[in-house]
Formats: C-alpha cells, structure tokens, sequence
C-alpha cells in the first residue's frame, strides 16, 4: 500500500490548484541573480489556474527556465520514440510471460474501465504499464498533463523568447524505471493495481499537501513511503537531488540575472531535497511566503 502511494506521488511531481497558501518556490541567492526554485507537479485541472501570484513575479524576473527535461526533448516526437524503445522487452517477451493471470486479469479490468483495450499492453515491460495504468487513473480523476506546471511554462517560455533548458534527458529519466531488476517492476505493476481502483482520496490528500506547499507533510510522505524501496529512492531523488544541486550551483556562479527551475515537488523536500543540499552548500534559500513578492 505504501509503495503504490509513493510512485503514484512519484508520477504526479517526478515524470508527468493555483499555488494557494504558500507555494513550493524558493529564491537562492547567487552572485550575480536568484534562482527561483519551484516545486511542480505535472499532472492539473484547467480550474487550478492561474497561479500564484509570486510564481508569476518569478516567472517574470528569469530569463531562463530551467527544467527537469528540456522543452524540446520533452515535447518533440522523439521524446515517445525513446519512451516505447525503453518500454519494451529487448528479448521478445511479452508482458503475460512476467506476470501471473490473477494481476493480468485485474490489469485488464481497471483497463477497461478507464476504456483501454489491455491487449496494447502485451509488448511492454511492467514498470512502462505501471506508469500508463497511473497517468489513466489521473486521468479518470480529472487531471491531465496537458494542464500541468512544466508543461504551461514550457509554452510560455517558448512564446515569450525566454531561453530554455533541462537537467536531463528522457532517456537518462526513463532509464531509471527501465533498469529496475524485473522483481521490482512487477511489484510496482502489482502495487499500483492494487491502488488504482481507489486512488481519489489518496490523490486528494497528496494534492491537498502540495497546494498548501507543506513541506513537512510531503518530506514525511516520501520518507514513510519510499522507505520501502531504498534503491528506487536513492535512484529517483537522491542521486539525482546531488547532481541538480552541483548543477545549480553552477549556475548560480556563473549565469547573470534570474533563473527559475521548475523541477517535482517531491525534489524539493526533505533532508536529500534541494533545498537541504544548498543550504548546507552555504547557499541562503528562503521560501517565499505570505504576501511576498520577488524582486525583480
């Protein structure tokens, strides 16, 4: 129960309501700007926005947007390209000789009812099924990636001639779920199934703690949660938490102006967040709360 819940959060801050109390944004302060640092999540309703008012001042004090993949790579065709590469098995086995008949047969049902034919499923490895049977669960409950924070400041970069870049690539994103021992995938497709039918108040709580950018709810959520799988943990936040925050700071030393990065929630809290990692790197990292506004 536990794991379901956390790759589910997973999903929504990592690969994918207007910012309401506080939002997850941080300014750092850096020699020659700030970096604006603002916890995402990637899957929204059309009735979450706008946004916070100090995401916009944010968003308009950067001349560059820094995200987890780059727009050009995370919108283009090839983006899907090297997603179904990945997803599928390089031997020619098929998902039915991994998995036992009682979870394909509960896969099939929760397919059917969010109106996919399970069959589209039979050339993929699980952990790529796991993640698709998520996004139509989110789906099912009203929240669509079309909507969500990257995306919608990815476009509006693009529009408004800001520069734009990411931390890595999907391939190197992917890869991490792709290279998961094969016992590890199954459990997950075994977790989220589980999880799926009933997933609309557990959603809304996760929601709830980010839209009132509670850092300690969502710290403690990742902690309880991923505590039962360490190795995807360590792969998923802290490995790349360390090579962000090293990324981040050379940025923060060399890039004149602002820079806004708009990376997972998830990325941001805890004591392996960035938030930790540059403050104990000496940088000064301030939430930006109340009726602050950033300077521009």
């Amino acid at each position: 129960m536990k794991r379901a819940r956390c790759l589910l959060l997973v999903v929504l801050l990592a690969w994918q309501l207007p910012l309401a109390a506080d939002p997850l944004l941080f300014r750092v302060e850096g020699e020659h700007g700030n970096a604006w640092l603002l916890g995402s999540v990637h899957t929204l309703r059309p009735s979450d926005y706008p946004l916070d008012e100090r995401i916009e001042h944010a968003y308009a004090a950067a001349g560059h947007l820094v995200f987890e993949i780059a727009p050009q790579d995370f919108t283009g065709p090839a983006a899907a390209i090297t997603a179904l590469e990945l997803a599928r098995f390089a031997d020619g086995r098929q998902l039915a000789d991994v998995v036992d008949d009682e979870t394909l047969q509960e896969l099939a049902a929760l397919l059917r009812k969010y109106g996919t034919d399970a069959a589209q499923m039979n050339g993929y490895e699980p952990w790529f099924v796991a993640m698709q049977l998520m996004n139509f669960t989110l789906l099912h409950h009203g929240y669509s990636p079309l909507h969500g924070v990257d995306l919608h400041f990815m476009t509006r970069a693009q529009k408004d001639g800001k520069r734009t870049s990411g931390l890595e690539t999907v391939r190197e994103q992917l890869g991490i779920f792709d290279a998961l021992p094969m016992e590890r995938q199954l459990a997950l497709l075994e977790q989220t199934i589980a999880e799926s039918g009933n997933a609309g108040p557990e959603l809304a709580r996760l929601m709830r703690a980010w839209l009132d950018g509670d850092e300690n709810t969502l710290a403690q959520i990742a902690d309880e949660e991923m505590q039962a799988d360490p190795l995807l943990r360590e792969a998923l936040l802290v490995k790349r938490n360390r090579r962000w925050a090293a990324e981040i700071g050379r940025m923060l030393a060399t890039e004149k102006g602002d820079v806004m990065l708009v990376v997972g929630a998830l990325h941001l809290v805890g004591e392996d967040g960035l938030v930790t990692l540059l403050r104990e790197a000496g940088y000064e990292v301030r939430k930006v709360s109340g009726e602050e506004a950033p300077r521009k």
